[in-house]
């Protein structure tokens, strides 16, 4: 059977370089009786799974605690909601009218595990809790009566006793019954906005979002606050209020504890991104902002990534290369057998054609092992080399696999178009008729936002997140809306992710009734 050839790269070329090296170690230490051993091979062990293996001890035995219930009071001032998410399920549905606050839910949950205080203090609500399996919580409550109060552009009230501003009280209770507490005060938020508004070349737009009159761009005061607090605090008014600045440190046990449970939040606008933002301050004239789609911008990264990880395989090769006839020489193992090395050896070739279908590594043509029985010195030295060879492409299968879903999902949903990757273009789309590139933006608004959401769950949430999705059935096909929770419980398995999915679409939920949580205006 012919094999899949990749196009010949700078890292192929290295890794045919390594592989003819190892090859004429080994047929110098055995001698002529055995210069056929010319094969090479590939890999089929994660690298990732050996450094698991080697810190055991501190990850493994050291289970993260799964959510499996929210509740809200008074969410937007009206609606008490909660959602159970049992801890042995992949994935809990929400669903409702109009205007119950399901967005609004989701980006509290982000915001209370991330700890983020703009965005718990801005949005109304009396208490959320967030409960875990271990029998572990985390409670955000706003006491009654305490408002936000008007704040003087001026450093009078530096030293005053007594905050002023909206107030969160965050408590976390561990499963072993001990608690920690902290408040979040914003005193400073109404100084923050002023100072914009007059230091600025930012303008408010309405309660929450900001417009930069120098180049049109739009961020909320959350957004504002985390890209310009460092000009802000060596500002008179920052200055100000140093001491509040202090108060606003989250504990590190509290920290801790989050950074256990990530949470990632995919919002409904999905198809354009922001450029990458560049260094400047608030005062300095910049050309107008150009949106670039989001297919296009994933593109670039996975082609990073996918560079990245070349780079990490051929440094582990130079390393290993430098040692192989030293350890050839010491290698006293003797567990492996003729067939044992037979089966490693035709496994690692397998592998090596899965990752020549995306440019990682060339397709060689298979050389065959001797016919007749390996004798004690050629098991010992193969299986030196093919345990080396594991190690050098371990590093990409965690990556391959994902490769292999995000292609094989899309092109079971694209007509008439199939998508491919490599590392030298990321993702391309052509036509099935004529093989022509077809740009990203040529693709329909169902077809980008598939390929978004697709990237998202599996190049760039965390493994073990609670991934929030927000409406996927945006643009979508009604037979793409009944696959879709198909395709999460694919992607759950392979990156270890839990969902909450906001959804008004039955051909979401399809037939996963039991699975939903009703959110009413009761």
């Amino acid at each position: 059977m012919d094999q899949p050839v990749a196009a010949s790269t700078p890292h192929s070329r290295c890794v045919q370089r390594s592989i003819n090296w190892s090859v004429a170690v080994l047929t110098a230490l055995r001698g002529a009786t055995n210069a056929e051993l010319r094969g090479h091979a590939g890999a089929t062990v994660y690298i990732e799974a050996m450094s698991v293996e080697e810190t055991s001890g501190s990850i493994q035995d050291q289970r993260q605690p799964r959510l499996v219930q929210v509740a809200v009071t008074k969410l937007l001032g009206t609606f008490d909601h909660t959602i159970d998410f049992p801890a042995d399920q992949e994935f809990v549905i929400i669903f409702g009218p109009n205007g119950v606050g399901k967005t609004r839910l989701l980006e509290l949950m982000r915001a209370a595990v991330g700890m983020k205080s703009f965005d718990l203090l801005h949005t109304p609500f009396s208490l959320l809790r967030l409960r875990f399996d271990d029998g572990s919580k985390l409670e955000f409550v706003k006491p009654e009566g305490v408002e936000e109060l008007p704040l003087q552009l001026a450093e009078d009230d530096a030293d005053a006793e007594e905050p002023t501003g909206r107030v969160c009280e965050v408590t976390l209770t561990r499963a072993d019954g001990s608690e920690e507490g902290h408040v979040i005060r914003t005193a400073w938020d109404a100084r923050f906005e002023r100072w914009l508004e007059v230091a600025t070349s930012w303008t408010q737009i309405d309660s929450t979002m900001w417009r930069d009159s120098t180049d049109g761009e739009v961020l909320s005061t959350g957004e504002l606050y985390e890209r310009l607090s460092r000009v802000y605090w060596n500002s008179p008014p920052g200055r100000a209020t140093a001491r509040r600045r202090r108060m606003a440190t989250v504990p590190d046990g509290i920290k801790d504890f989050t950074a256990t449970v990530p949470i990632h939040l995919i919002e409904t606008q999905r198809l354009m991104a922001m450029p990458k933002p560049t260094s400047r301050e608030p005062w300095e004239d910049v050309p107008p902002v150009s949106y670039v789609s989001t297919v296009t911008q994933h593109s670039d990264d996975l082609r990073a990534q996918l560079s990245h990880t070349v780079t990490s395989h051929s440094r582990l090769s130079q390393q290993l290369d430098r040692t192989f006839p030293k350890r050839i020489i010491e290698n006293q193992d003797k567990t492996s057998s003729d067939k044992m090395i037979r089966e490693q050896y035709q496994a690692q070739n397998e592998l090596r054609e899965r990752l020549a279908t995306f440019s990682l590594i060339d397709a060689q043509g298979e050389v065959e092992l001797p016919a007749n029985e390996l004798g004690a010195f050629e098991i010992k030295a193969l299986s030196t080399y093919l345990d080396d060879t594991e190690q050098k492409l371990a590093v990409f299968t965690g990556l391959l696999e994902r490769l292999e879903l995000f292609v094989k999902i899309m092109n079971a949903r694209l007509v008439r178009k199939t998508v491919t990757i490599d590392v030298n273009k990321g993702i391309s789309v052509r036509s099935k008729e004529t093989n022509a590139l077809i740009p990203s933006e040529s693709l329909s608004s169902g077809e980008q936002h598939e390929m978004v959401l697709l990237y998202d769950l599996l190049f760039r949430t965390d493994p073990n997140s609670v991934v929030l999705i927000d409406e996927p059935e945006i643009s979508l096909h009604v037979a793409w809306q009944q696959q879709f929770l198909s395709d999460i419980l694919e992607i759950a398995r392979l990156s270890e992710l839990r969902f909450v999915v906001a959804t008004h679409s039955p051909q979401i939920i399809d037939t996963w009734w039991e699975r939903t949580n009703e959110l009413t205006v009761d």
